[in-house]
């Protein structure tokens, strides 16, 4: 009977070590798997804000195995690139998560690319006030949500206060009407015994204006309400094509402007930082640029000038914004048929979080200092953030004058617009850049170009739809 106990004795603790060993087995198991997160568009190849995001993110996620992608050029933005994404898709194998340019997210999320976030953000409760609402309403379509908005932008006048002094100009008294813009532009423009362009005080089209800013400075629209209907042909906006049409013409015509153009060069030799451009509509990225190869320039920035009905808040435009400017920028999206949602979902809070923009600009930060560079912060689509940023790096710059220019910048996000959400922004974007062209070039008049171009956003707008029924 003994021998019975002993051997029934040994039997068990047998079968006790090895569940013991299984248990310690499974859980380490458990403890090292990690769910795989493809993330398209973080490009950490480079030195700077993506790879110290990254970094943060696998500190911060054990369980997530990140596994940054860089795909076609103009991933995220071109038709291209949607359907490299749509290819996956069917394939059974998106990204966890994709980058987008947020005027895109409309059309990409009509043809069934995007997963809604909308319960998501309602499950984790995410305070959707703290965005700014141009960067929020830009990633929706039919009142979803598709994207979290990353980083935005927005534009203004840069103004070169030693070329207006030499014009015998007053510094302090920047243009802001079209009309005061165009006096400036004569004003600023100087050129040789030949009549060739040495100096020029603005170009409409240089910088990062476009058609878009004019049109809805002066109360035009691109689309309908519905967006069913392309409204490129707006008299308002045919109004600010003609405006823009006779400021070339009155500093020598489109060709002769181009032609002074092709010697611009980018970086150290950029045309506003050597004084060939006096005055230029431009994005807050330009600061970098001057922080970078010309800190001494004697500069500043203004809100860019508007129609004067509109500064004087006269008719149409009494109780508008007497300034206006636009935005674009970046979002992360969870691409339709993604197993992994959850995991997605946690990366994207954090990156479009505080943490996620300190973490990028704490590594562009540090990359600037090791090439010996200033560094000022870009703007995120998060007001907090915002504000964590310009408290930590602006009082790190030297000059007052670039200082000064974010805070104009950042004031204007509260007037900022967006683009059309539209499943045919591609097409509407491409019309409105040739629309211009053939205005200021006198293929044909405003308004004829206009009318051809509004023709083709509506054939794009009527197949798509077509489609749809």
């Amino acid at each position: 009977m003994l021998v019975r106990r002993g051997k029934l004795s040994r039997i068990l603790a047998f079968v006790f070590i090895f569940a013991l060993l299984l248990s310690i087995g499974v859980a380490g198991f458990a403890a090292t798997k990690k769910t795989k997160v493809i993330i398209w568009g973080l490009n950490t190849t480079v030195p700077g804000g993506a790879q110290e995001l990254a970094k943060q993110i696998k500190e911060k996620f054990s369980d997530i195995d990140l596994v940054p992608q860089v795909q076609v050029a103009g991933a995220g933005q071109t038709l291209e690139s949607m359907q490299k994404l749509l290819t996956a898709i069917a394939a059974g194998n998106p990204p966890e998560i994709t980058t987008i340019d947020r005027f895109v997210v409309g059309g990409w999320a009509a043809r069934g690319a995007l997963r809604p976030l909308d319960d998501l953000i309602e499950r984790d409760k995410v305070d959707l006030s703290q965005w700014y609402p141009v960067c929020l309403d830009e990633a929706k379509f039919n009142g979803k949500v598709y994207a979290m908005s990353s980083g935005t932008d927005d534009r203004a006048m840069y103004y070169n206060r030693e070329l207006m002094r030499e014009a015998g100009m007053n510094p302090d008294a920047p243009p802001k009407t079209w009309d005061e813009l165009m006096e400036a532009a004569k004003k600023l423009t100087v050129t040789d015994s030949r009549g060739n362009l040495k100096q020029i005080g603005f170009i409409p089209m240089f910088g990062n204006s476009w058609l878009y800013l004019y049109g809805w400075q002066n109360g035009g629209e691109f689309l309908s309400e519905d967006g069913k209907t392309a409204t490129l042909n707006d008299p308002k906006i045919v109004e600010a094509i003609e405006w823009i049409v006779s400021v070339y013409d009155a500093l020598g015509g489109a060709e002769k402007i181009q032609g002074f153009q092709a010697s611009f060069q980018p970086g150290a030799q950029d045309p506003f930082l050597t004084g060939k451009v006096a005055l230029m509509i431009n994005g807050n990225w330009v600061l970098n640029t001057i922080a970078r190869y010309r800190p001494d320039i004697d500069f500043a920035v203004a809100p860019a000038p508007v129609p004067k009905k509109r500064y004087l808040q006269e008719g149409e435009f009494k109780g508008k914004p007497q300034f206006i400017t636009w935005s674009g920028g970046w979002a992360w999206a969870i691409p339709r048929g993604v197993k992994n949602v959850d995991a997605a979902w946690k990366v994207i809070k954090f990156m479009t979080g505080v943490e996620g923009h300190l973490a990028i600009a704490k590594g562009d930060y540090e990359y600037n200092k090791s090439l010996g560079n200033p560094y000022v912060p870009g703007m995120t689509s998060l007001k907090p953030a915002d504000k964590a940023l310009a408290e930590k790096y602006l009082p790190l710059l030297q000059r007052e004058s670039l200082r000064k220019a974010y805070q104009v910048f950042s004031d204007l996000m509260k007037v900022s617009r967006y683009r059309p959400v539209t499943p045919v922004a591609s097409e509407l974007w491409t019309e409105h850049v040739r629309v211009v062209d053939l205005a200021i070039f006198h293929k044909m008049t405003p308004k004829e170009a206009a009318d051809f171009c509004n023709a083709n956003v509506q054939k794009a707008l009527d197949t798509f739809w077509k489609s749809r029924k």
